[in-house]
This record gives structure tokens, sequence and C-alpha cells, in this order.
């Protein structure tokens, strides 16, 4: 008769997903209740997110410490901290992930087995924010399974699937009209 510690070694280890959002509040919200619904289903789950909103984010997370198989992993998105990221300055932003946060993160998940430790197997999802266009093929070459999750509001889907009637309609201001 096999013990509960026996049935517990023959279990298989849960999943590891990796979540990367674009570091951004409005895409990053709707991935961590993501990752928060995973560790509540017993995944491992490692986020990815930039140095900046991990110290914006630190007094926020307080959810995740009740998570034994949550982890963050920081990277530089290569701009200063007085940066705005947002406004007329946002593809500075885009551009600064692209070069930066991308190659350093292509390079810890080759140099640290793809994420693999005591605590957590390698990945066995990668889950990527849908501006993130280098991820499928970076997942195909590496053999992960991989999922666009894509952020945006249901009021944002609207509008961009009404454009044009709201064009049409001439509800949208042109030209810099402004009501």
């Amino acid at each position: 008769m096999s013990s509960a510690s026996d049935q517990e070694k023959l279990r298989p280890p849960p999943p590891h997903v990796l979540i990367f959002p674009m570091p951004v509040q409005g895409h990053l919200n709707p991935m961590l209740k993501l990752a928060h619904l995973l560790c509540l289903a017993e995944f491992h789950v490692t986020f990815i997110i930039s140095d900046f909103n991990q110290r914006r984010l630190l007094q926020h997370t307080a959810a995740f410490s009740r998570c034994p198989g949550f982890q963050f992993r920081t990277f530089p998105d290569g701009l200063p901290d007085d940066h705005p990221r947002s406004g007329h300055r946002a593809m500075e932003f885009v551009s600064s992930v692209a070069n930066v946060t991308v190659p350093l993160f292509k390079k810890m998940m080759i140099q640290e087995n793809f994420l693999a430790s005591a605590a957590h197997r390698p990945v066995t999802c990668f889950v990527a924010d849908g501006l993130l266009s280098f991820a499928p093929d970076f997942c195909e070459e590496n053999g992960i399974p991989f999922i666009f999750f894509v952020t945006a509001t249901t009021s944002y889907l609207w509008a961009l699937f009404r454009f044009p009637q709201l064009l049409e309609a001439q509800e949208i201001p042109l030209g810099g009209q402004l009501y």
C-alpha cells in the first residue's frame, strides 16, 4: 500500500507558464489577473516585468505572496526612470522594449534552461502579449507551446470593429476638430 507522500512523488510537476505582457499598465493588469487565476489552479507562473514597473507594483502584489509557484523576472526596458513611457514618446518605449528587453529575455531563456529551477520545471507554455511579435517564432524555434493574449477591452474592440461606421456617422473628430 502506498502512502500519500509516495503518491505525491508520482504526481507530475505542475505546468510552468511564462507570461510576458507589454510593460504598460493597461497590459499588465489583465495579465496579472490571468497569472493569479493560473496560480489558483496550482500552476507555476513566471511573470516577465520591467524593473520600472516592478518597483511600482511591489506595494500591490500581496495576492501573489500566497502563491508559492509564482515568481517575477525583471528586465530593464532601456529607458531612464524619468522617461514618461506614454503620450507622444510612447514609440520610444516600444522601440526600447524591442531593442533592449526582448534580446535580454531571449538570452536568459536559453542560458537558464527555459527558467528551470529546483522549484520549477522548464516553461511548458508561453503566454505573450498580442503586441510582442517575436514570441511565435521564438516558441516555434524552441518547441514551447504558445498563446497570444490580447489585453484589449471590449469597448476598444467594439470601437475598432465599428470604426468605419463611426467615421461615416462623423462620430470621430477629424482634422483637429474637437467637440
